[in-house]
């Protein structure tokens, strides 16, 4: 009886032409599967500068569990200190066509050495999943991950999509570039704390509803809020960057954009708020099986 290949991949991008690598998956044992983020050397507003010795993601299996499916994220500095773990629970990958976000990243421009693509190991696949040009263009990434037999099949007017299998788990990654310069800081967004980031407080509760497996249409809602949210963190750090040191027409653009990002935003939540309040019961409780 042979037994059936473990999920070794590595997920590289082409920046300027050049093969850089962003993400390493590996599948375990008991069919979890471990990934590794390539999130750059720093994390934080500058100059609050941590490099990152190991951040990680892990998809467990959950074989007991006949509804849900736990997923952990692991962030530990190389001085030593590590963010407290965070997981979450989701029912997506126990049902059919039914996804759950694991991450969405704006990629910095992956000029650091650690974003070279190392030797490859026996055994390990590569798969390529576009390119994008540092000068001109800022890439997102967006990683969702379902049953193994779930198709994905939304239109897809501006993302590229890889998807590929393991034991247990489809996964799902969707680029779209951005047409603005990339900067030397990445930033993301992991499902699992996205409750707590940044801009919108009472994002909390659509956050934890999407938690719950999603469509393909909702998936794609939410990659696209989180990407124009990541375009505003983008804003924002690029004006700390510049320690005031821009011309002021340059200032007077990046306002403008955040200022249309914003209403984008805004568009979108009370769309998501619609959304949320057809999930509710008469008691104001949240129903999963509605």
């Amino acid at each position: 009886m042979n037994t059936p290949t473990k999920l070794k991949a590595v997920c590289r991008i082409k920046s300027d032409g050049k093969y850089r690598q962003i993400f390493h998956f590996k599948e375990n044992t008991d069919g979890s599967v471990n990934l590794r983020i390539k999130s750059g050397v720093q994390v934080g507003y500058f100059p609050n500068n941590k490099e990152i010795a190991d951040d990680r993601i892990s998809i467990h299996s959950s074989l007991n569990d006949p509804t849900f499916n736990l997923i952990k994220a692991h962030l530990e500095y190389k001085d030593g200190s590590k963010e407290a773990e965070a997981f979450f629970k989701t029912d997506a990958i126990k049902k059919l066509n039914s996804f759950a976000l694991i991450t969405t990243i704006r990629l910095a421009d992956l000029k650091n050495q650690i974003y070279d693509v190392p030797k490859l190991k026996n055994g390990f696949s590569v798969f390529d999943i576009g390119g994008f040009a540092t000068e001109s263009q800022t890439a997102f990434v967006s990683i969702l991950v379902g049953n193994i037999k779930s198709n994905f099949n939304a239109p897809l007017d501006k993302y590229v999509k890889t998807e590929f299998t393991s034991t247990y788990f489809k996964f799902i990654i969707l680029l779209t570039n951005w047409p603005m310069p990339s900067v030397p800081l990445s930033h993301f967004i992991n499902s699992i704390t996205s409750g707590k980031e940044m801009y919108l407080n009472d994002f909390r509760g659509f956050s934890h509803h999407f938690h719950n497996g999603m469509t393909n249409e909702e998936s794609l809602f939410k990659v696209s809020f989180l990407n124009t949210l990541l375009m505003v963190n983008y804003v924002d750090e690029v004006t700390k960057m510049s320690q005031g040191n821009f011309p002021k027409e340059l200032y007077e653009f990046l306002s403008a954009v955040r200022e249309g990002l914003l209403h984008e935003l805004g568009s979108t939540y009370l769309q998501a708020q619609e959304k949320t309040m057809v999930l509710l019961n008469s008691k104001g409780d949240f129903n999963p099986n509605i």
